[in-house]
């Protein structure tokens, strides 16, 4: 159990932690899929779900392992909408079957669709 005396700093750590993101995440729709290749290992290819997004990465779960430090190209189903194509992002971290992906390349409609998506998620949120 923490005590009480390291709550606060524990608190202020997240806080700082949170302000680290240039922009907000948003909780993805029950039925967001998503597609992904590995651009190094071209066999390497799978899919997952979508658990939250925001206009710099995604957060994904997969049964098929994703390799930290290695670029993905993703086609993200996050609305009802047109799929989205990331052309490349990079694991970040991972946890188990989870893992945090940075957009590292959008091409400029594919930005405007992220930007739609992300707008309808945050209506939702």
């Amino acid at each position: 159990m923490v005590s009480e005396e390291r709550r606060p700093r524990l608190s202020g750590f997240m806080d700082s932690f949170n302000e680290r993101r240039r922009s907000p995440r948003y909780k993805a729709l029950k039925e967001s899929l998503l597609a992904f290749r590995c651009a190094s290992h071209e066999a390497t290819e799978g899919d997952g779900v979508l658990l939250d997004l925001s206009k710099g990465g995604c957060r994904i779960t997969s049964e098929v392992p994703l390799a930290l430090s290695h670029y993905y190209r993703l086609v993200l189903q996050a609305t009802a909408g047109y799929p989205i194509t990331i052309e490349t992002a990079v694991v970040c971290w991972r946890s188990k079957s989870m893992y945090g992906l940075k957009f590292i390349t959008v091409g400029g409609d594919q930005e405007e669709l992220l930007e739609q998506n992300l707008l309808q998620l945050r209506s939702v949120s």
